[in-house]
Parts: C-alpha cells; sequence; structure tokens
C-alpha cells in the first residue's frame, strides 16, 4: 500500500514536470519566481516520495514478511491442534461410552445382587465395580495426560 503511494506519487511528479517543461516551451524564457517555486515544491515532493518508498521497503523487509512468516507457523500450528483436537476427542468420546456402560453394568450388578445374594451374584458385583474403577481410573488418565503433557508439547514453539 505504502509502495503504490509512492510510485502514484512519482508519477504525478514526472507529469507535472512534463506539462511544466510544456509551459516552458510556449512562454517567453523569463527568470519567473512561480515556475522556479513549482520546481522547488515537484522536487520536494519527489524527494518525499522517494523517502516513502524506501520506506516502505524497509516495512515491508523488515516487518512484514516476518510478520507473515509468523502468522503462516501459527495457522500450521492451530490446524495442527484442531486436528489433535479432534481426534482426541473422539478417543474421549469412546471412552466415556465404555465408562457409561461399565458403570450400566456395575449398576445391573448391584441391583442383581440386591435381588439375589449369591457368591456368584457377589463375584459379578465386584467384578463389574473393579472393571468400572479401571475405566474410570483410564478415562481421568488420559484427560490428565492430554492437559498437561500432550496439549502443552503441541504448542511448544
Amino acid at each position: 500500500m505504502y509502495e503504490q503511494h509512492a510510485e502514484e506519487l512519482q508519477m504525478l511528479v514526472s507529469n507535472f514536470r512534463k506539462r511544466n517543461g510544456e509551459l516552458r516551451k510556449e512562454r517567453p524564457a523569463c527568470p519567473s519566481s512561480l515556475f522556479h517555486t513549482w520546481e522547488t515544491l515537484l522536487q520536494e515532493v519527489e524527494i518525499d516520495s522517494q523517502a516513502l518508498s524506501e520506506i516502505a521497503s524497509i516495512l515491508g523487509r523488515q516487518v512484514s514478511r516476518p510478520l507473515l512468516e509468523k502468522s503462516f507457523y501459527r495457522k500450521i500450528q492451530s490446524r495442527k491442534v484442531f486436528t489433535h483436537r479432534e481426534s482426541y476427542d473422539t478417543i474421549i468420546s469412546k471412552t466415556e461410552e465404555k465408562l457409561a456402560k461399565c458403570r450400566q453394568d456395575y449398576k445391573n450388578a448391584y441391583l442383581s445382587y440386591l435381588t439375589a445374594p449369591t457368591t456368584d451374584s457377589l463375584t459379578a458385583y465386584f467384578n463389574s465395580h473393579n472393571t468400572y474403577i479401571q475405566q474410570l481410573h483410564a478415562t481421568n488418565g488420559m484427560l490428565e495426560e492430554y492437559s498437561k503433557d500432550t496439549l502443552p508439547q503441541l504448542l511448544q514453539v
């Protein structure tokens, strides 16, 4: 944008210089302070446009390009995190389904033991209890591993 502005100023200066040259050819050669002032103004504008062009070039090299590179890297990183998060959410939903099934089995085994307290129903109750606790521990461990280790490693620069 700044480079375009500088180029447009350069084009304006060159156009006005051409017109100024044409006007000098049409009029007799006389030392006019108006022509001198006009030429000085054109020189000042030309110098300003050259400085603006240099500033725009430096700005592009030192700010814009590194910023674009950083934003490109961040975009790739965010895609990686989102992809990983989607995979993680899928795994967690399957784990939660297993946990819900284990909990339901645990409830059923407990109700079965209450209605008919035998050693077989007690064994089934203990086994379903242990399976439920194991699945609960596994689900919580996955959540903790992701939040404490996996996600911070993904976000490292």
